[in-house]
């Protein structure tokens, strides 16, 4: 499939061929990683394709590369989202990267192309709601995203602790703090439930996705992260009742390819009867102590809104570092 728009020329390609386009991946900005100045764009390129490769195929990846006088210019990847179409009951797809910055004088353009290179092909897949994301710093890509018809779901900011150049703050807990064993998964499936009712998060936040579903999501995420989604688990505990559990990840395979370790506590949730108790606070420092001498950078993120948590982690000596856009497509009768 090839689509033109002015000079710029849209083809898919397989991933030997985006492999054979290295320096294009060591130009193109945005990718993976890259707001750490440290690492080598060789390093960052390798991420990249391994992340490309990974996809499988069951998800029916797609990539798209763009060329502007003959050359590479932008690329972009679109593939299906299996757990999400399941659970939501519709079709959903993603975005998985969309490169560019070669030349900024088309770079606009460039992007536009793949985009609408990327809703084409999403209405031969069936696929109905399509999620991406992009830098903050993307300026161009935003501009595209809302000119093709995507709508802001939400902007996250990510946060990162130095073990490197930090030390861990010591507080005093007022629950008890311990990893998730086997015998709590009755605790957890019970406790859970309602913690994520009204979150403002981008399922949430989108008018085309039931609420009650989006509430569940969470409440399976936790339950099927402390049955081995992620790494590890850790609860806080009250009297014997569940007051919050966080879903911990050493990013094994991402790390072979990069010159520093990272890790990251991904979702964390505190039951409503005790919230106001720096219950969360004590779950963050608790994964501090978790990932100390694992790794040499802790990540978390959230909502750019979600002040109180983003005053927990600044408290425990997290510094912001990067920030990112998720726009939705929605197509509506599929």
């Amino acid at each position: 499939m090839a689509i033109t728009l002015s000079k710029i020329s849209v083809e898919e390609i397989s991933f030997s061929e985006l492999a054979r386009h290295r320096d294009f991946i060591l130009k193109a900005k945005y990718k993976n990683f890259s707001q750490f100045r440290e690492i080598p764009e060789q390093m960052l390129a390798e991420l990249f394709l391994q992340e490309i490769s990974e996809i499988k195929p069951s998800s029916e990846p797609c990539l798209f590369m763009a060329k502007a006088g003959g050359r590479p210019a932008g690329f972009l990847c679109l593939h299906r989202l299996e757990w999400d179409s399941d659970h939501f009951g519709i079709p959903m797809g993603k975005v998985k990267r969309l490169l560019g910055e070669i030349d900024p004088a088309s770079d606009l353009e460039v992007k536009k192309s793949l985009i609408q290179a990327a809703l084409e092909q999403m209405k031969k897949m069936g696929i109905r709601h399509l999620a991406a994301r992009v830098s903050a710093d993307d300026a161009r890509a935003v501009a595209a995203m809302e000119n093709a018809g995507f709508y802001l779901a939400d902007t996250i900011v990510e946060y990162y602790f130095d073990f490197r150049k930090t030390r861990i703050p010591e507080m005093t807990h007022q629950c008890q703090m311990r990893l998730f064993q086997p015998a709590d998964l009755e605790m957890v499936n019970n406790g859970v439930r309602g913690i994520f009712d009204a979150y403002l998060d981008r399922f949430h936040r989108d008018p085309h996705l039931d609420k009650r579903k989006s509430d569940q999501l969470y409440e399976k995420w936790m339950i099927n992260s402390c049955r081995g989604l992620s790494d590890d688990c850790l609860i806080a505990v009250v009297d014997g009742k569940l007051a919050g559990l966080s879903t911990l990840e050493t990013y094994g395979e991402i790390n072979r390819h990069l010159p520093m370790s990272f890790g990251e506590i991904i979702l964390s949730g505190v039951v409503e009867a005790f919230r106001g108790k720096k219950i969360y606070t004590s779950m963050i420092n608790f994964g501090q102590e978790y990932f100390k001498g694992k790794v040499d950078l802790l990540r978390v993120a959230t909502q750019l809104n979600n002040i109180y948590v983003q005053r927990a982690w600044a408290g425990l000596g997290f510094l912001l570092k990067y920030a990112f856009h998720t726009y939705h497509y929605y197509m509506p009768g599929g």
